[in-house]
C-alpha cells in the first residue's frame, strides 16, 4: 500500500511516500480501508521526536492517529464489527492514518453514523476524544458552568458542544475573530487577553485550559479556590 511518513526523526525534510505492505490485524484489532486522516499538531511532534517517551515507533513511520474508513478483516475476539461497517477511531500502536489501510484497536473504534461525513468522522477521536476526557474529569454536569481558555480550536469547539448537550453553562475564551462562531454553540464568548478576567463576573465550577502560561494563571487566580482545573497545555 501507499502511505506517508518520515524516515528519521527530524524537519519537514525527512517525510515522503512510502512503499509498506498491508499489516494484518491482531487480536481486539481490526483492518481499516482509509477513507480519510485526520491531522494533528501531536503528528509533527511525533516525527520531530518530542513524543520518544510516550509513542513508541519502528522506523520508517506512518503519520497520523485517526481515521474513518470500512472495515476490512477483524481480529480475534472482535465481535462487535464486521467487514464492510463503516467506522472511526485511533490507530493502534505502530501504525499510522495517512495510508491507505490501518489498523485500529477495537476497543478505540466506533461505528460512523451515516449523517456524519468521513472527513468529519475522521477529526474525532483526538480532539473529541480530548475533550471529552477534560469534561469527564472535571465531573461537572447540568445548571453547572466551566471557563474554557482557548475554546476556538478544535479541542475546545468540542468542549463546547459536549457541554452543552450535557447542560453546562460554558464561558469561553478565544481570539476576536472567532465570536461568532463560539457564540452560534451557545457559550458566552470573552476576548483573549490577560484583561479577560475583569469582564467575568459569576463563578464557575471548573476550567478547561487548552492555552497555558500567563493566560491559565490569570483564570485560575481569578476564580473561586479549589476549583477544578484540567490543563491540556
Amino acid at each position: 500500500m501507499i502511505a506517508y511518513g518520515f524516515s528519521e526523526y527530524g524537519g519537514p525534510d525527512t517525510e515522503y511516500l512510502l512503499d509498506i505492505p498491508v499489516a494484518e490485524p491482531g487480536s481486539g484489532q481490526i483492518l481499516v480501508a482509509v477513507h480519510a486522516a485526520g491531522v494533528n499538531p501531536a503528528d509533527w511532534k511525533v516525527r520531530a521526536g518530542n513524543r520518544k517517551d510516550t509513542v513508541q515507533i519502528t522506523l520508517p513511520a506512518v503519520l497520523g492517529r485517526e481515521v474513518s474508513g470500512t472495515v476490512v478483516s477483524t481480529g480475534a475476539g472482535v465481535a462487535e464489527f464486521s467487514v464492510g461497517d463503516h467506522v472511526f477511531g485511533a490507530t493502534a500502536s505502530g501504525h499510522g492514518g495517512y495510508a491507505q489501510y490501518t489498523v485500529l484497536n477495537a476497543s478505540s473504534t466506533a461505528h460512523k453514523p451515516e449523517a456524519v461525513s468521513w472527513a468529519a468522522a475522521a477529526t474525532l477521536p483526538v480532539a473529541a476524544g480530548t475533550a471529552y476526557d477534560a469534561l469527564h474529569r472535571l465531573a461537572v454536569g447540568t445548571g453547572d458552568s466551566i471557563l474554557v481558555l482557548g475554546a476556538g480550536g478544535g479541542v475546545g469547539s468540542a468542549v463546547l458542544q459536549l457541554a452543552r448537550a450535557d447542560g453546562i453553562d460554558v464561558l469561553a475564551v478565544a481570539s476576536a475573530g472567532k465570536r461568532e462562531w463560539i457564540e452560534s454553540l451557545g457559550a458566552e464568548f470573552f476576548a483573549s487577553g490577560l484583561d479577560f478576567v475583569d469582564s467575568i463576573s459569576r463563578p464557575v465550577d471548573g476550567i478547561v485550559d487548552l492555552v497555558g502560561g500567563e493566560t491559565l494563571r490569570a483564570a485560575a487566580t481569578a476564580v473561586t479556590a479549589g476549583v477544578a482545573v484540567v490543563s491540556v497545555a
